[in-house]
């Protein structure tokens, strides 16, 4: 038998979140990539991406650069959202 570990994300939904409390979060986590913050109509997921999660990212960052210094398009890295 082999013994596979995953990383695996953790996130926390928070429910009747005002927007205004979600700006005031962003605001004081600006600097910071993680915990990642998402907000849909009173929900607040709070999640903190797995290793593996971070190593997609990456992995798809890297081939849109590729992409675009090949097709001759400017690019510019961004760690805000997923990208990074």
């Amino acid at each position: 038998m082999e013994i596979v570990e995953r990383s695996v994300d953790r996130k926390v939904i928070l429910h009747n979140v005002r927007w205004e409390m979600y700006e005031r979060l962003l605001a004081e986590q600006e600097s910071s990539s993680a915990p990642r913050l998402t907000y849909d109509r009173g929900e607040l997921e709070i999640m903190s991406p797995s290793t593996e999660h971070e190593e997609y990212n990456r992995t798809i960052a890297l081939l849109v650069e590729i992409f675009a210094v090949e097709a001759g398009r400017e690019w510019a890295r961004s760690n805000a959202g997923t990208s990074g």
